[in-house]
């Protein structure tokens, strides 16, 4: 158990490094919007972590376990990467940057939208580390979930696609 919370705590501090970074990145462009594609990779980033740092389990449960962390987390950043580029920050940031002030707003992006982003995503992150823990080869949970995760992702993959043809265009009948 001391493993996993040394393990996991790493976690958190990669995350915290890469959240601060990415802030000072916001602030040079006055663009908070760079954290939102941000948000898959940090999954990706804490799963290969995790897998580097985890000595026991099994090989290919882990091994598993990160290609389709990977596969998502790399979808999901590709995807909001093309759906924002050039458009400049989001609403939500700029109404932020307007309610706090010049300079106020600088200190509530860093803890409001970078760090509790990098915070959300460690603690949801504790079930890659779990599972990468875990001892015994794949079993009927480990095959329900790759069909579960193979649902969703083409859910996913497909719900973006959709939504990006609509708002290509909004009359079009479909």
């Amino acid at each position: 158990m001391a493993d996993f919370w040394n393990i996991y705590t790493g976690g958190l501090a990669i995350l915290l490094v890469c959240m601060s970074i990415l802030w000072v990145a916001s602030l040079i462009l006055t663009n908070a919007s760079i954290v939102d594609p941000f948000w898959g990779s940090s999954f990706v980033i804490l799963g290969w972590y995790y897998f580097a740092r985890t000595p026991d389990g099994d090989e290919v449960r882990k091994s598993l376990l990160v290609v389709l962390v990977t596969l998502w987390g790399l979808r999901l950043t590709l995807y909001l990467l093309w759906r924002n580029w050039g458009r400049g920050e989001d609403f939500r940031y700029q109404a932020f940057r307007r309610k706090y002030g010049r300079h106020r707003y600088w200190w509530i992006s860093f803890f409001q939208t970078f760090m509790l982003q990098g915070v959300l995503a460690w603690i949801i992150s504790s079930t890659l580390l779990g599972a990468q823990v875990r001892g015994g080869g794949l079993n009927i949970f480990d095959y329900l979930g790759i069909g579960i995760w193979t649902i969703g992702i083409i859910f996913e993959a497909g719900s973006d696609f959709q939504l990006a043809r609509f708002k290509a265009d909004p009359g079009a009948s479909y």
